[in-house]
């Protein structure tokens, strides 16, 4: 029996090691390097240098271009002449010179690392490099390399990194002499870093690079350059049929054009992989019936038809792979799907609802005594604001730092795994220091708590996601008994990320047993007890034992999570205690990898049969909670209090003198506040709330909470919810007083009383919306539903109003449209509007009449739009392949773009989108980016960043009259606006970093600020002018005249680069032309000219008898 055990441990140990895919590639699968001596001899470089040209027998063939020498650079990069490379920080891409590189960083070997490199003929490795080459790209079969050219760093370590922070990486390049392909191979565990600390005092990190430049600019970039992602690719997905870790690239003669980036196109691919996450994200249509929804998995492989990942930017037919169709076994692997307004961990972890909006895509709004709320629909479960697919295993990333036996480690990412059917779970950290990562195998709640999640329950129960919808705080306390020593475990979950996936935050401090490297740690099966102590807290006291080597070690564990939960469900296993039982466990940590992994089986059952509540009866007093321990009541403090005498019964429990950014203790609806007089932080309740901060309710209003008993309202009142959504009563119209007594004001005489029917709404007020009131209305004052201000509907059913007040900045960043808040003053700190899962938000414009922000997404090529608040989102057009600016005009009610993969500038109607759109310039376009109109001028501006010629242009806007209004001393000119107050249009210059202003004429140039690093987008708004600068990553703004350039905070949980931008006024300008009344005559689109007058065109797919313009 024991060697059963001992076996099917192994069995899962294998499983917890692999994560579900059986092909990570090793260290020891890497072609051969190091090799000092024999037939192929490697060649060295030393003390973080650069190679001599090393000659090749086979030429290297890189974007058409036969390359006959390399230079192998310790900096993790191959270049074919010589340059001084810098570092990506001063040399980001695109790179001016072309080069391989498989992770360019600023790379110190003096001390660490080895870097080797050969060119070999050997047949084993030509067939090995060939094997890779036809597995990704398999219409390439008849490719055979004639050498293959080896370069590997082994052991790396990157400026300013720990010495124990060493990356393991090898490209090697398949040449037959005519063609070629390059290898990138990152070994699983041998990337641990992704960023070095700056050479330059006060600048922030900077990141590695990945990808392949051509001699004509061009780019191939791999998932995640540029960012902290950059550490997944030993396990991100990679081409069909390759081990996990493997990126291969045609590199030789692809269909270029195609198949490779410009060097500005090279910027959005990073970004967008940036966002794609450790997984590759599917790409989800939009549907416009109901724009807010997500289509399924198995309608968009009905639709689209089967993708076949390449594990980067392009296939080899040449279409860029930005929205591969997920694969059945794909699936598995996938995060669960969310809807694009489920923005934020609050939104999701608030189950409530008023619509179904309001909730996952795969989700209902059900009503409730009292209130609605979200409830996942059939086939899925969670809390209703996220929702998965009860087939689908799960994935969930974050950071886990702390300080364990007097060690601190910090920067450890966090990979979990689920298989949600089975409620299995596998849990990764790296890089863990050798010096705590065996200790840290004994302290299982960090964990069992992921456990708890997903485990498989029983009639009726709920595990964690079901109850929290992923969105809590955890706290837990390990105690070792006979030693004294303790850990404590503070970890956040805040829901969905921008890549899809559940993100958690794990800090541990404290002290545990001595575990010396080798020894195994085992867990036997047990079981902890969750009790729901009050709404949306969960305790736990439970003991158990851990075996180190052949000592069995005893401690305890005092578990708090602390969640949002729907008022109004009264389901009754919400307040049943539950059992988790923790079973197969596996804790293993690898000292080569600097990994630390957990595996274990979790399943929740009821107390058993006969068994008594223990706790149904105990009071324990204010913040303290029942929990059972060996079958009997414990009461025991919640997070954040302590006790001087736990015996005394109520228990008395006083805030602790820990901080709670170290406790954890925040309810979900407070926040940890820095406390000058306690000389700590301590939770504070958010506006909306009262409580102590640990544990926060909705505050009541004047009249009392009536929602529930609207018995509790005089007869002339009404039960009314206010802006923050409490219910109180108001008195009618003509009355006064506070709701629960009302009397007639006195100013009215002879008001007429009002009439309330048997069935109205007087005497059912529940028949009403939560966001209407029942209030006499009509000539004769009935009673009826109304919706309140600020809803609209027939007061049975109410929804928000879309928002259309302006006054703000809007950016798109990822796969977000964000808001950026401008009046330093207002508590508005602006935020995400908008999410669509998989997209690559660029371009971006405002709509002022009807109130819509529009922009681009070149992975999905669509243009969107939704609401100023971020609501109504929908695709307007699509099959617009990269819409790198846009611009509206708003009294003709027309959009253009400019369109960088087809060098052309389109029109087409707001109002009749789906007629089409005009191509009205295709001519002499080389790499076209902004573009700006005036309306009142009949003109278009655009720049053309072409390199060789780089210009900005106007012309009509019908594309006549077309001419070069600057040309002299430009660079890179970006980005590009008109200020309507001044008749200026002004730009934004990334090759020389200056911003200008020149006027409509041409005349009057101007540099109105020097030192924009790298503009990509500009807009007015007021008396300033604001970029996106990729340099500082961040929002700039000047002012007109040129004086108080600063950056502006981005919004909390923005992230990534920066890219369109756009002001929102308050109101449009006032502006007019020949198109502004009854579309100037014309049937389709009325394009007004510089002359006064109008030219009506047809878009370019209306057939002749159907243009009659």
């Amino acid at each position: 029996m024991a060697g059963l055990v001992r076996c099917w441990g192994l069995s899962l140990l294998v499983l917890c090691l692999l994560i579900c895919r059986i092909s990570s590639l090793t260290k020891e699968e890497l072609f051969p390097y190091g090799q000092a001596g024999g037939e192929e001899i490697d060649q060295f470089i030393t003390n973080g240098g650069t190679s001599d040209p090393f000659p090749l027998t086979v030429p290297i063939v890189l974007h058409g271009k036969k390359y006959s020498s390399v230079i192998v650079s310790g900096k993790g990069i191959i270049t074919f002449t010589s340059v001084d490379l810098g570092t990506p920080e001063n040399r980001p891409f695109p790179l001016s010179f072309p080069a391989i590189a498989p992770f360019f960083a600023d790379i110190e070997t003096e001390n660490d690392g080895v870097v080797t490199f050969r060119e070999s003929t050997k047949q084993e490795l030509l067939d090995k490099a060939n094997a890779h080459v036809h597995q990704a790209f398999p219409n390439q079969a008849s490719f055979l390399a004639r050498s293959v050219l080896i370069a590997t760093w082994d052991d790396v370590v990157g400026h300013g990194n720990p010495n124990y922070y060493k990356n393991t990486f090898q490209v090697v390049v398949a040449n037959s002499g005519d063609d070629s392909f390059a290898i990138f191979l990152y070994p699983n565990g041998a990337l641990v870093w992704a960023k070095t600390v700056s050479r330059t005092e006060g600048k922030p990190e900077v990141f590695a690079l990945a990808g392949v430049v051509g001699e004509d600019g061009k780019v191939q970039t791999l998932e995640g350059s540029g960012t902290d992602y950059l550490r997944n690719l030993p396990t991100g997905r990679t081409p069909e049929g390759l081990p996990e870790g493997v990126h291969a690239f045609h590199i030789g003669n692809p269909v270029v054009e195609a198949e490779t980036q410009s060097p500005e196109e090279a910027a959005h691919g990073e970004d967008e992989n940036r966002y794609d996450g450790e997984e590759e994200v599917t790409r989800e249509p939009i549907d416009d019936r109901h724009p807010l929804a997500v289509i399924s998995a198995q309608r968009a492989n009905t639709e689209q038809g089967q993708g076949q990942g390449q594990g980067q930017n392009q296939q080899e037919n040449g279409t860029e792979e930005r929205q591969p169709a997920p694969e059945t076994a794909d699936r598995e692997q996938r995060p669960a799907e969310v809807a694009p307004s489920a923005a934020s961990a609050e939104l999701q972890g608030n189950p409530t609802c008023q619509d179904p909006s309001q909730c996952h895509a795969d989700a209902r709004c059900s009503q409730k005594e009292g209130g609605s709320c979200c409830e996942c629909g059939e086939g899925f479960y969670g809390n209703g604001k996220l929702c998965v697919d009860k087939e689908s295993a799960q994935r969930m990333n974050g950071q886990v730092s702390g300080q364990l036996n007097g060690v601190d480690f910090r920067d450890a990412l966090m990979h979990n795994y689920i298989v949600v059917n089975e409620g299995r779970v596998y849990v990764a950290f790296s890089p863990i220091p050798n010096a705590v990562g065996d200790a840290l195998q004994t302290v299982l709640p960090v964990a069992s708590i992921v456990g708890w999640m997903f485990a498989t329950p029983e009639n009726g129960l709920k595990n964690g996601l079901q109850l929290t919808g992923g969105v809590f705080n955890h706290t837990a306390t390990v105690r070792f008994t006979e030693s004294g020593q303790s850990v404590h475990v503070s970890q956040r979950f805040s829901g969905l990320d921008e890549h899809k996936m559940l993100h958690s935050v794990l800090y541990l401090s404290g002290t545990v047993p001595t575990v010396t490297p080798g020894q195994t740690i085992e867990f036997a099966d047990h079981s902890i007890e969750y009790r729901r102590s009050a709404p949306g807290n969960i305790q736990s006291l439970s003991r158990s034992t851990v075996k180190v080597g052949e000592q069995s070690i005893p401690y305890s564990l005092e578990e708090s999570i602390s969640y949002q939960e729907c008022p109004h469900n009264q389901d009754p296993n919400l307040a049943k205690p539950a059992r988790l039982h923790i079973s197969r466990v596996v804790s293993l940590y690898q000292q080569q990898e600097r990994a630390s992994r957990f595996g274990m089986d979790g399943k929740l059952t009821e107390l058993g049969t006969g068994e008594t509540d223990v706790c149904q009866a105990v009071d324990c007093g204010t913040h303290a909670g029942c929990v059972s321990q060996d079958g009997q009541a414990v009461c025991v403090c919640s997070a954040g209090y302590e006790t001087q005498d736990p015996n005394t019964k109520p228990l008395v429990c006083t805030a602790a003198e820990d901080s709670c950014e170290t406790l954890n203790n925040c309810d979900i609806n407070a926040d940890c506040h820095s406390d000058l007089q306690a000389g700590r932080q301590v939770c504070r309740c958010r506006e909306g709330f009262t409580g102590d901060g640990s544990r926060c309710s909705p505050s009541s209003s004047q009249g009392g909470d009536c929602a529930a008993q609207p018995e509790i309202c005089d007869s002339n009142a009404h039960c009314q919810r206010d802006s923050q959504g409490r219910a109180g009563c108001v008195c009618h119209a003509g009355y006064s007083g506070d709701g629960r007594s009302c009397a007639p004001s006195g100013n009215g005489g002879g008001q007429q009383l009002p009439i309330a029917p048997p069935g109205s709404c007087y005497h059912n007020p529940a028949q009403c919306d939560r966001n209407a009131a029942c209030i006499p209305s009509g000539e004769r004052g009935e009673f009826a539903c109304q919706c309140l201000e600020g809803f609209e509907g027939d007061g049975l059913s109410c929804r928000a109003k879309p928002s259309t007040r302006g006054g703000f900045i809007a950016f798109t960043q990822g796969m977000s449209v964000v808001k950026l808040a401008i009046d330093r003053s207002s508590l508005d700190r602006g935020g995400q509007l908008a999410i669509l899962p998989g997209q690559t938000a660029v371009g971006i414009t405002v709509d002022c009449v009807d109130a819509y922000l529009y922009w681009s997404d070149i992975a999905g090529n669509t243009i969107n739009r939704c609401r100023y608040d971020g609501s109504q989102v929908e695709a307007v057009l699509r099959n617009i392949q990269s819409a790198e600016g846009l611009a509206i005009d708003s009294v003709s009610r027309n959009i253009f773009w400019t369109d960088s993969a087809n060098d052309h500038i389109a029109v087409a109607k707001l109002t009749d989108v789906k007629a089409g759109h005009k191509v009205i310039i295709n001519k002499n376009l080389s790499n076209p980016r902004a573009i700006a109109v005036h309306p009142s001028r009949g003109t278009i501006y655009w720049t053309d960043w072409n390199r060789s010629d780089p210009k900005i242009e106007t012309a009509a806007m019908d594309g006549s009259d077309r001419r070069t209004l600057v040309n002299r001393e430009l660079g890179l000119p970006n980005a590009l606006a008109v200020d309507f107050q001044t008749d200026d249009l002004c730009w934004a210059d990334a090759g020389n970093q200056k911003v200008e202003c020149v006027a409509l004429d041409g005349s009057n140039r101007r540099l109105i600020h020097f030192g924009a690093s790298y503009p990509f987008s500009m807009t007015v708004h007021e008396n300033r002018l604001y970029w996106t600068d990729w340099g500082a990553n961040n929002i700039m703004s000047v002012s007109k005249s040129g004086g108080d350039a600063r950056p502006h905070e981005l919004p909390v949980g923005s992230s990534g680069k920066v890219y369109g931008i756009t002001s929102v006024p308050v109101q449009c300008p006032r502006l007019t032309n020949a198109c502004a009344s009854g579309n100037g005559g014309c049937k389709f689109i009325c394009l007004p000219l510089p002359t006064g007058r109008q030219q009506c065109v047809c878009p370019d797919g209306i057939g002749a008898d159907q243009c009659t313009q």
